[in-house]
């Protein structure tokens, strides 16, 4: 459905100097030549912004990028009508067309959110700036949204005026502009856009938040509530920044680091600032940051002595696993093959058909059994890489290069493993070495195992067998990389 703003309101034609004004000072480095690309739907707000940087940007320094979501039926023709304003605009135009995963359980919203910023970050060249029509309307809606559904501080930060994305960034510089000093400047310009019905459906919460909530609001304070809002957000950034330096500098002084926290130094802290320590460590090693009843699970198991710590803390994306009075954050994929239905290969023997058969069934079809020079092994474990000792560690222990050309067989623990860890005396158990080495429960059957000739000569790279080091002395030697694997110890 196309559309077509009404003529302004007789209290005073719209500002066009004033918005070009405000537009030119939210647009970082205008003045020293930087690049743009406007992310386009087709609708009102992302119009205006378009036609707004088209009379201020020079015409090889901006683009358009339209993603088709594919979720309309009309889809295709709202990129055709975008690829005409641009054409009429002078401004090139591209159009992305993406899979939205409404399967994936997050929401529909939700799904296209991520499918499009991901097609927006790979388009986007390094140091281009990626401009969104996001305005104080919209900072509204996703305020009381955020509060309806339990945000603390981070949460209320709302819609952050700029952020990283792919190669560049993303700026939001219509974030103090109201939605009706938008319309009307698209009155003004005589703007035609494309209305998306599903901003009709109350199925969105969105929606209803839009068309119910918010003009009852908006009856009584106008446009001061946006303004607000946008306020609201400003003071919400303070406060998280200095809520996450208190964090660094707690975890610093606790000797954390990303994914493992020692938990008698958190003892010693107020319950509030574990609380606060905990939600930047559980980011900091990369996982979803738990729901307010999740997290404070995971900060009572932290124990008022370590007889008290819980053994494990699980939440929806991650878990804490205890080992030796310290907290290990690991995402779902770092579960022990054992645990898990998919991922990784079950450990198995030489002959042993049973257990062959259930690491063809977990293994994924890109993975592979066999690592060599110039062929890498990839498991949900991590990556294996063979490659030369460098002239500078010839002194360091390495195989013979003849076996990293022949190639090497990758397994896991089955049990009852034994090695000769090189420049040791006696053949161990694989099960007592980890012990000594001090390598976390869950992983140890998770270590890639490389064999030849059904002999273990290396455990990943943490331990090369005795065998292996003086096997050839002639020969150049190699040695193993294991490499973005969870933490072992």
């Amino acid at each position: 459905m196309n559309g077509r703003a009404d003529p302004p309101a007789a209290s005073g034609p719209p500002d066009e100097r004033g918005f070009l004004e405000r537009l030119r000072s939210a647009l970082p480095g205008l003045s020293e030549g930087a690049r743009y690309a406007v992310a386009y739907s087709g609708g009102l707000d992302s119009t205006v912004l378009l036609a707004g940087a088209a009379r201020l940007v020079d015409p090889s320094r901006l683009r358009a990028l339209h993603v088709d979501h594919g979720l309309q039926p009309d889809s295709a023709d709202w990129s055709r009508h975008c690829e005409r304003v641009c054409a009429r605009l002078r401004v090139p135009f591209e159009c992305l067309r993406v899979h939205v995963d409404i399967a994936a359980g997050t929401g529909v919203e939700a799904a296209a959110r991520a499918a499009r910023y991901a097609a927006l970050g790979a388009q986007l060249t390094p140091g281009e700036i990626l401009l969104t029509a996001h305005h104080a309307d919209d900072q509204l809606e996703t305020v009381l949204l955020r509060m309806l559904r339990g945000a603390g501080v981070r949460g209320l930060r709302g819609i952050l005026p700029e952020a990283d994305l792919g190669a560049g960034r993303v700026v939001r510089p219509l974030l103090e502009l109201t939605r009706a000093e938008l319309r009307a400047i698209a009155a003004l310009w005589e703007l035609e856009w494309v209305e998306d019905p599903s901003n009709r459906s109350l199925e969105f919460d969105r929606n209803l938040v839009r068309t119910r909530l918010v003009p009852i609001i908006r009856e009584r304070w106008g446009d001061s509530a946006a303004h607000a809002a946008t306020r609201l957000t400003a003071a919400m950034r303070d406060a998280e920044a200095l809520l996450e330096r208190i964090a660094r500098d707690d975890l610093e002084a606790a000797g954390a680091v990303p994914g493992r926290l020692p938990l008698p130094p958190l003892r010693r802290l107020d319950p509030e600032r574990q609380r606060n320590a905990l939600r930047y460590a559980v980011r900091a090693a990369g996982l979803p940051v738990p729901d307010a009843a999740r997290l404070e699970a995971l900060r009572r198991g932290i124990g008022a002595t370590p007889a008290e710590a819980a053994r494990r803390v699980e939440w929806r994306g991650g878990e804490a696993r205890l080992f030796r009075d310290r907290f290990y954050l690991l995402p779902p994929r770092a579960l022990p093959a054992r645990e898990t239905a998919h991922g990784g290969f079950a450990p198995f023997a030489p002959g042993d058909g049973q257990r062959a058969a259930s690491a063809s069934e977990h293994a994924a079809p890109s993975e592979t059994q066999r690592v060599a020079a110039g062929l890498p092994w990839h498991g949900s474990e991590g990556r294996i890489v063979l490659e030369p000792v460098g002239e500078r560690d010839r002194a360091a222990c390495g195989f013979p290069e003849s076996w990293a050309r022949e190639g090497l067989d990758v397994r896991f623990r089955a049990g009852g493993e034994r090695f000769k860890p090189a420049g040791d005396a006696h053949h161990r158990t694989l099960k007592a070495w980890f012990q000594q080495r001090g390598i976390v429960p869950w992983m140890r059957e998770r270590i890639p195992l490389l064999y030849r000739e059904g002999r273990l000569v290396a455990v990943a790279d943490l331990a090369l067998d005795e065998h292996a080091r003086r096997a050839l002395p002639d020969e150049p030697r190699w040695r193993v990389r294991w490499l973005d694997h969870p933490p072992i110890e």
